[in-house]
C-alpha cells in the first residue's frame, strides 16, 4: 500500500503528520478477513535503526496513532497521526519524549527519514505499508517553533496569623553533595543505572541511583574535584 505524505505542521504543543492513501485503512482486516483490526501506527525511524517490526524497540522514533481525516475524491483518504518524537528503551519498558536538541541532532544530516504504517489484528501477522519518505526540512522548520515548557517556580503562599516555618538544621560533613545523572536526550533523571565515582585520589566508589538519578551522597573534609561515570565508562 503505497502513501503520498501531505503535511507536518506544529500546533499547541503537538505534531500533526498527515498522509493519504488510495485505500481505506481503519477497516482494512475487516473487510478483507471479516475480522476487526487492533490498531494503527505510524512510525519514522530517526537514526541508522529502520527495524519497522512490531515488537521491536525501535530507540530514536517518530510515533503516533492514525486517525481518518477525510475523503478526497481525486487524491483518495486522508489521514492524521498525533506524533510524538520518543526514546525508547531496549526493553520498551520506558519511552520518554526527546528533547528539541536531540531532535535536531538526530535529523541535522538527513534528507527525509523512513516512515511506515503498520497495522494489527487478531490471528493475523501485521501488515506494513510501503516505505514514505518524510522531507526534513519540514519536520526542522516545525520543531523549530517548538518551545519547551520549563517547569516555573512557584512562591510558597503566605498565611495571615501562621508562625513562620523554621527549617530544621542537620549537622552536615564540611563538603557534601548527590550527583545526578541526566539523559542528553530526554532532559529527564536516569534512574536505577550504575554508576562510578573517581575521587581525586583515584578511589572508586560504586553505586547504583535513585529513582531521580541522584548518587549516594559523597562527602569530603575538603574541597575535592570528583568525576562521575556510567559502570562501563570508567577510563
Amino acid at each position: 500500500m503505497p502513501l503520498e505524505f501531505t503535511s507536518f505542521t506544529y500546533h499547541d504543543g503537538s505534531y500533526s503528520l498527515r498522509f493519504r492513501s488510495d485505500e481505506e485503512i481503519i477497516s482494512l482486516f475487516e473487510r478483507h478477513t471479516g475480522d476487526g483490526q487492533i490498531g494503527e501506527w505510524f512510525t519514522c525511524a530517526l537514526d541508522n535503526d529502520q527495524d519497522f517490526t512490531v515488537g521491536h524497540a525501535m530507540i530514536y522514533s517518530l510515533v503516533g496513532g492514525v486517525d481518518f481525516e477525510g475523503i478526497s475524491e481525486i487524491k483518495g483518504y486522508n489521514y492524521v497521526v498525533n506524533a510524538h518524537f520518543y526514546k525508547t528503551t531496549p526493553d520498551r519498558s520506558t519511552q520518554t519524549e526527546l528533547l528539541k536538541p536531540a531532535i535536531q541532532r538526530l535529523l541535522a544530516d538527513k534528507s527525509s527519514i523512513p516512515c511506515k504504517l503498520s497495522i494489527t489484528a487478531f490471528l493475523y501477522d501485521a501488515y506494513y505499508s510501503k516505505t514514505l519518505q518524510l522531507p526534513v526540512d519540514q519536520v526542522l522548520t516545525e520543531v523549530a517553533r517548538h518551545r519547551e515548557r520549563l517547569a516555573q517556580w512557584q512562591p510558597e503562599p503566605i498565611v495571615i496569623g501562621r508562625s513562620p516555618l523554621v527549617p530544621r538544621i542537620e549537622p552536615l560533613p564540611l563538603y557534601s553533595d548527590r550527583l545526578q545523572i541526566i539523559d542528553n536526550d530526554t532532559g529527564r533523571p536516569r534512574g536505577y543505572v550504575a554508576y562510578v565515582v573517581k575521587r581525586s585520589d583515584g578511589y572508586l566508589e560504586h553505586g547504583e541511583t535513585d529513582f531521580n538519578g541522584l548518587t549516594h551522597e559523597v562527602m569530603s573534609l575538603t574541597r575535592e574535584t570528583v568525576k562521575l561515570y556510567l559502570d562501563d565508562s570508567v577510563p
